[in-house]
Protein backbone atom coordinates (compact mmCIF):
# COMPACT_ATOMS: atom_id res chain seq x y z
CA UNK A 1 0.00 0.00 0.00
CA UNK A 2 1.31 3.20 -0.81
CA UNK A 3 2.08 6.20 1.31
CA UNK A 4 -0.82 8.11 0.01
CA UNK A 5 -3.51 5.02 0.21
CA UNK A 6 -1.90 4.15 4.06
CA UNK A 7 -2.83 7.63 4.61
CA UNK A 8 -6.46 7.62 3.06
CA UNK A 9 -7.45 4.73 4.67
CA UNK A 10 -6.25 6.00 8.18
CA UNK A 11 -7.84 9.12 7.62
CA UNK A 12 -11.64 7.22 6.72
CA UNK A 13 -11.39 5.04 9.96
CA UNK A 14 -10.38 8.18 11.89
CA UNK A 15 -13.37 10.36 10.48
CA UNK A 16 -15.46 7.17 11.09
CA UNK A 17 -14.36 6.90 14.97
CA UNK A 18 -14.69 10.87 14.91
CA UNK A 19 -18.08 10.71 13.79
CA UNK A 20 -19.09 7.88 16.36
CA UNK A 21 -17.75 10.24 18.99
CA UNK A 22 -19.50 13.53 17.71
CA UNK A 23 -23.24 11.04 17.86
CA UNK A 24 -22.65 9.78 21.31
CA UNK A 25 -21.98 13.61 22.18
CA UNK A 26 -24.68 14.83 19.97
CA UNK A 27 -27.22 12.47 21.99
CA UNK A 28 -25.68 13.46 25.48
CA UNK A 29 -26.54 16.97 24.42
CA UNK A 30 -30.46 15.89 23.37
CA UNK A 31 -30.88 14.17 26.58
CA UNK A 32 -29.43 16.98 29.03
CA UNK A 33 -31.66 19.40 27.24
CA UNK A 34 -34.76 17.08 26.71
CA UNK A 35 -34.42 16.79 30.77
CA UNK A 36 -33.81 20.31 31.55
CA UNK A 37 -30.50 20.27 32.44
CA UNK A 38 -27.28 21.86 31.48
CA UNK A 39 -24.46 19.87 29.54
CA UNK A 40 -21.85 18.74 31.28
CA UNK A 41 -18.19 19.11 29.31
CA UNK A 42 -16.60 16.49 31.36
CA UNK A 43 -19.38 13.83 30.56
CA UNK A 44 -19.29 15.20 26.67
CA UNK A 45 -15.89 14.73 26.76
CA UNK A 46 -15.87 11.22 28.21
CA UNK A 47 -18.64 10.45 25.91
CA UNK A 48 -16.74 11.77 22.60
CA UNK A 49 -13.95 9.26 23.59
CA UNK A 50 -15.90 6.41 24.23
CA UNK A 51 -17.59 6.64 21.23
CA UNK A 52 -14.60 7.17 19.29
CA UNK A 53 -13.01 4.06 20.95
CA UNK A 54 -16.05 2.26 19.95
CA UNK A 55 -16.36 3.31 16.20
CA UNK A 56 -12.39 2.70 15.96
CA UNK A 57 -12.85 -0.75 17.21
CA UNK A 58 -15.93 -1.29 15.13
CA UNK A 59 -14.79 0.63 11.76
CA UNK A 60 -11.33 -1.33 11.87
CA UNK A 61 -12.93 -4.84 13.11
CA UNK A 62 -15.22 -4.36 10.10
CA UNK A 63 -12.16 -3.66 7.88
CA UNK A 64 -10.21 -6.70 9.10
CA UNK A 65 -13.24 -8.69 8.40
CA UNK A 66 -13.34 -7.38 4.97
CA UNK A 67 -10.37 -8.41 4.14
CA UNK A 68 -10.34 -11.55 5.65
CA UNK A 69 -13.63 -12.51 3.44
CA UNK A 70 -11.86 -10.62 0.50
CA UNK A 71 -8.77 -12.65 1.07
CA UNK A 72 -10.61 -15.81 1.75
CA UNK A 73 -12.96 -15.27 -1.74
CA UNK A 74 -9.64 -14.77 -3.87
CA UNK A 75 -8.13 -18.16 -2.83
CA UNK A 76 -11.11 -19.90 -3.81
CA UNK A 77 -11.89 -17.84 -7.08
CA UNK A 78 -8.08 -19.11 -7.34
CA UNK A 79 -8.89 -22.77 -6.98
CA UNK A 80 -11.65 -22.79 -8.79
CA UNK A 81 -9.51 -21.26 -11.79
CA UNK A 82 -6.97 -24.02 -11.43
CA UNK A 83 -9.62 -26.87 -11.80
CA UNK A 84 -11.04 -25.23 -14.77
CA UNK A 85 -7.79 -24.88 -16.24
CA UNK A 86 -6.42 -28.33 -15.24
CA UNK A 87 -10.25 -29.66 -16.90
CA UNK A 88 -9.75 -27.82 -19.71
CA UNK A 89 -5.96 -28.73 -20.02
CA UNK A 90 -7.66 -32.69 -20.22
CA UNK A 91 -10.31 -31.68 -22.94
CA UNK A 92 -7.87 -30.44 -25.45
CA UNK A 93 -5.64 -33.30 -24.90
CA UNK A 94 -8.85 -35.41 -25.66
CA UNK A 95 -9.49 -32.91 -28.42
CA UNK A 96 -5.77 -32.84 -30.09
CA UNK A 97 -6.11 -36.92 -29.76
CA UNK A 98 -9.37 -37.28 -31.16
CA UNK A 99 -8.06 -34.92 -34.84
CA UNK A 100 -4.81 -37.11 -34.89
CA UNK A 101 -6.72 -39.62 -35.26
CA UNK A 102 -9.79 -38.27 -37.25
CA UNK A 103 -10.59 -39.58 -40.77
CA UNK A 104 -10.38 -36.52 -42.18
CA UNK A 105 -6.61 -35.71 -41.21
CA UNK A 106 -5.52 -39.55 -42.41
CA UNK A 107 -7.44 -38.41 -45.89
CA UNK A 108 -6.09 -34.13 -45.86
CA UNK A 109 -3.61 -33.95 -44.12
CA UNK A 110 -3.01 -30.68 -44.93
CA UNK A 111 -6.40 -29.46 -45.11
CA UNK A 112 -6.72 -30.42 -41.45
CA UNK A 113 -2.88 -28.33 -41.02
CA UNK A 114 -4.26 -25.52 -42.52
CA UNK A 115 -7.50 -25.83 -40.13
CA UNK A 116 -5.60 -26.07 -36.92
CA UNK A 117 -3.28 -23.04 -37.87
CA UNK A 118 -6.17 -21.07 -38.42
CA UNK A 119 -8.03 -22.31 -35.60
CA UNK A 120 -5.09 -21.27 -33.15
CA UNK A 121 -4.45 -18.06 -34.40
CA UNK A 122 -7.70 -16.69 -34.00
CA UNK A 123 -8.27 -15.99 -37.82
CA UNK A 124 -11.55 -17.59 -37.47
CA UNK A 125 -12.97 -15.82 -34.40
CA UNK A 126 -15.69 -17.45 -32.57
CA UNK A 127 -16.14 -21.16 -33.50
CA UNK A 128 -18.65 -23.87 -32.56
CA UNK A 129 -18.39 -27.35 -33.95
CA UNK A 130 -21.65 -29.66 -32.59
CA UNK A 131 -20.41 -32.66 -31.04
CA UNK A 132 -22.55 -34.97 -32.94
CA UNK A 133 -21.38 -33.36 -36.59
CA UNK A 134 -17.49 -33.58 -34.97
CA UNK A 135 -18.18 -37.04 -34.56
CA UNK A 136 -19.07 -38.06 -38.35
CA UNK A 137 -15.60 -36.65 -39.52
CA UNK A 138 -13.51 -39.14 -36.54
Amino acid sequence: MSGAARLAWFLDKGLAASFEGIEEVGQDLIDAWALGDEPDMDALMWSFAVGMGSGGIYTLGGAGMNRLFTKGADLADKAAKTERAKKFGVAMDNLTKAIADSKTAARMPEAMEDFIQDATEGKLGELYIDGHALAQYA
